[in-house]
């Protein structure tokens, strides 16, 4: 498969409601132009309440312009279920937001954003619903000057809905999320075109709770990449499943190039070329 993506100039309209509306980290398009926040990574990559996390943001910039810090805190507002977002609007605005920066799992982020009793029901009308691997997770607002964006931190809740045995299995023998492992190729350039390639390790398997046998099943993630560069044309090599492949034609002497890996729980991991 070849998917060829022109990373021109985007109209400046364009980009100001991309800006605006604070999208999803995997809604942004390919142009990295000006400083931006590509993805978030939590570590460890799946927490339960009250647990300490470690918040990575893949800041990208072309080269010789600085990269901010972004502000990391957590979203305290449940998204409505007309939403189809990862957090409410509130979120994405950053008026919904827990005070401090996002270093341990809100206690009650089980009780918000995912199956638990709420402990306050006028502020979370009902449990939220899983997400197609079964998961939750605790949304996290990331701001830069004049951009923001949106990433999320997998949940280690209680299983809901399931018979005790079951939930009592679950507890002891899901194993938790981890990030994908990306290893990348060094750059490689004839005729001022770059061959890029990396590795990524096998999906994980996962057990997710089937709610018509009421019992757990074995699954497999699924690894999605991401690319992202500075001005040129690039052009990616790879479909799904297949180790990352892409070609790159800068379009200035100075320029850089980013793949982001996510699997389908909230794991995410990143390699970046540049000269």
């Amino acid at each position: 498969m070849i998917n060829k993506i022109k990373t021109l100039p985007l109209p400046a309209a364009l980009l100001a409601a991309l800006v605006g509306c604070a999208p999803d980290f995997d809604d942004a398009p390919a142009l990295v132009d000006g400083p931006r926040i590509l993805a978030l990574q939590a570590e460890p990559a799946e927490r339960a309440p009250g647990e300490p996390v470690r918040l990575t943001a893949l800041v990208a910039a072309p080269p010789g312009t600085p990269t901010p810090t972004p502000t990391l805190r957590w979203c305290s507002t449940a998204r409505p279920v007309a939403e189809g977002r990862v957090g409410a609007a509130d979120c994405l605005d950053g008026t919904a937001l827990a005070a401090g920066p996002a270093t341990v799992v809100p206690a009650d982020a089980c009780a918000v954003f995912g199956p638990s009793p709420a402990t306050e029901p006028d502020r979370v009308p009902r449990p939220a619903d899983a997400d197609a691997t079964g998961g939750y997770h605790q949304p996290v607002h990331a701001a830069l000057p004049g951009a923001a964006a949106v990433g999320r931190v997998r949940l280690r809740c209680p299983l809901p809905s399931a018979p005790a045995p079951v939930a009592a299995r679950f507890a002891r023998e899901a194993p938790r999320n981890a990030n994908p492992v990306v290893t990348a190729a060094p750059l490689a350039e004839a005729d001022g075109v770059w061959a890029l390639a990396a590795t990524v390790d096998a999906p994980e398997a996962y057990l997710r709770y089937d709610l018509a046998a009421a019992d757990l099943e074995a699954v497999d993630e699924v690894h999605t990449a991401s690319w992202y560069a500075t001005a040129g044309e690039l052009e990616v090599l790879a479909g799904p499943g297949e180790p990352p492949r892409a070609r790159f034609r800068p379009a200035a002497d100075a320029a850089a190039v980013w793949l982001v890996v996510r699997d389908d729980r909230g794991g995410v991991a990143w390699v970046v070329w540049s000269r």
